[in-house]
């Protein structure tokens, strides 16, 4: 009996714990809506020009792309990239995580902004958050259960630009990978 009493409050607890954990599935009102990605993950975008845009701004110009950086909530540029010549809207571009040193950023709130030939900057909110959190990477930190991953939650405007975000993959939070090769004689 005390066994089973002993279970049961062991499984109680973790599933408190659980509970208590917070990997981004939290919503605050007071703060802007952004996507979470995790800091192991390669953010994939694109420019998305709705066919309402043509209409609202009475033009047929097409926006093309002239360049793209990534910004910290207090606006400091963190990656930057331009192009030579502009890039069409429907290319998607992709952002490991690192600045223009190479070097990956920290965990936080970010701004992924997109320069235009047509108007002012399109952006989207990012958040970064740990990649132990739904990781089986036990020597990093200990896996936390969630799978969560709130999406962008504000609604584009009628006729306006916007940025379509995405993971095109991930890389080892662990710090090292093991990779065997075989070559046949």
């Amino acid at each position: 009996m005390k066994r089973v009493t002993l279970v049961s409050i062991a499984i109680l607890l973790a599933i408190g714990l659980a509970a208590l954990a917070d990997c981004g599935c939290t919503s605050d009102l007071a703060e802007p809506c952004y996507t979470t990605f995790k800091s192991n993950e390669i953010i994939e975008f694109s420019l998305v020009v709705p066919v309402d845009y043509y209409w609202c701004h009475d033009t047929t110009a097409t926006p093309l792309i002239t360049g793209w950086w990534a910004e910290t909530a207090d606006g400091t540029i963190v990656k930057h990239v331009e192009f030579t010549e502009p890039r069409g809207h429907w290319e998607s571009f992709t952002w490991g995580l690192t600045d223009d040193d190479g070097n990956y950023i920290p965990i936080g709130d970010y701004r992924i902004v997109v320069a235009t030939t047509v108007e002012d900057a399109v952006g989207a909110n990012i958040r970064i958050a740990p990649c132990c959190c739904c990781s089986p990477c036990f020597a990093c930190c200990p896996p936390i259960p969630c799978s969560c991953r709130p999406l962008y939650c504000s609604p584009v405007p009628y006729g306006e630009l916007y940025l379509s975000l995405g993971s095109a993959g991930t890389r080892s939070c662990c710090g090292c990978t093991l990779q065997l090769y075989f070559e046949s004689p």
